[in-house]
């Protein structure tokens, strides 16, 4: 399971396109000046077609994002993201906790958005999830605190399901 995030990219600065933070980050964009692509809402795949999640504006990339996708920057793992690793089917919420409680300003409701759909579709009990994602999320600060962080996984477990009953 995987997520495109649209940002808006400022002007006169170039990014890599290497993925700098292996299984994380990988940057399509430049307006085409390096290749690669994107995949946008109503895409078909042999996996089904991509939908669109929200139909928010495109905001302004994160500074600390462009400071780490800038050329230059492929070494860096930052200390703030290498917690966000994708669990493998272990069933457990740990590591979906842990990547709540180490998520980014700005990127916070992201992450639990993420892990939510990970432990759903891992089938984890949803009362569990909001109990223990909901309060990672709320000790790191997340905006509206446990209650957004209810709404979100429960959100986070109809997308799920309708992603599987296609």
């Amino acid at each position: 399971m995987g997520c495109h995030y649209y940002y808006r990219w400022p002007d006169g600065i170039k990014a890599s396109q290497a993925s700098i933070i292996k299984g994380l980050v990988d940057v399509r964009g430049n307006g085409g000046e390096r290749g690669g692509y994107v995949l946008g809402a109503q895409s078909l795949t042999d996996k089904g077609p991509y939908i669109a999640e929200n139909d928010l504006p495109v905001a302004d990339c994160p500074p600390a994002l462009v400071q780490y996708l800038t050329d230059g920057a492929r070494d860096i793992t930052p200390a703030s993201l290498s917690d966000f690793v994708q669990p493998s089917g272990t069933g457990t919420i740990t590591g979906l906790e842990a990547s709540v409680l180490n998520a980014p300003e700005g990127n916070r409701n992201n992450v639990l958005l993420w892990a939510a759909r990970a432990a759903a579709n891992d089938s984890m009990p949803m009362q569990e999830v909001i109990d223990v994602l909901g309060e990672a999320y709320r000790m790191n600060g997340g905006d509206g605190g446990y209650r957004q962080a209810e709404q979100t996984i429960r959100s986070a477990y109809r997308l799920q399901s309708a992603k599987v009953s296609r």
